[in-house]
């Protein structure tokens, strides 16, 4: 429940942040165009679909690691000070949040031996009320030490989520679940549908 409250608290506020930075000098840039940076949550419907597949192969918690990597990818991307890099960073960050996203909410409802409902609402309050933090941390970092400061801070957001990630990693019977998962028949197995899967063309 932790990794999606940091997951979303590194991602939904990169993108305000943006938004600060794009309307500050050297771009300055009008507010009515810098709000279309929102399109890129649209690599997350691409790598949601993808998280299904993936945890059928190779487990809900590396795949949570590597889309945490992925967004610390695009962090560092945006460290350019061109705005199609800036562009290309958060189409990277978006879908690897994203995939981090569906994986641990799919992780969270899997987990739940009992009351499943109840586990994936947890998760979600969890999810937003990161995010409502993280505005204030990302923020504060933007405030006093320029974009810099936001990339470091963002970096240091998705350290705690490997370092999560891993400690799960360690736990035998996440990895034995994993392996379960893996080796099921394609229709015993749990798929993963996203909550805006109805988005998703069926591209095969």
């Amino acid at each position: 429940m932790l990794i999606g409250g940091v997951n979303f608290a590194l991602f939904v506020n990169l993108f305000s942040v943006t938004a600060f930075r794009l309307v500050a000098p050297p771009y300055q840039l009008p507010v009515s165009l810098v709000s279309t940076v929102f399109v890129c949550y649209l690599a997350g419907t691409v790598t949601s679909r993808l998280s299904g597949r993936w945890v059928l192969k190779y487990g809900a918690i590396r795949g949570m690691a590597f889309g945490t990597l992925v967004a610390m990818l695009g962090v560092l991307v945006t460290l350019s000070h061109g705005i199609p890099w800036i562009i290309i960073g958060l189409l990277v960050v978006s879908g690897g949040a994203f995939f981090t996203h569906s994986l641990a909410y799919g992780w969270v409802s899997r987990q739940a031996a009992q009351g499943k409902a109840t586990a994936t609402a947890l998760y979600l309050v969890h999810y937003y009320v990161g995010g409502s933090l993280g505005g204030f941390y990302l923020i504060a970092a933007w405030q006093h030490y320029a974009w810099l400061g936001v990339v470091i801070a963002a970096l240091a957001l998705g350290l705690v989520l490997l370092g999560w990630c891993l400690g799960y990693l360690g736990g035998s019977a996440e990895v034995a679940r994993d392996k379960e998962i893996s080796k099921q028949r394609p229709h015993e197995r749990e798929i993963l549908i996203p909550p805006w899967e109805f988005l998703i063309p069926p591209w095969e």
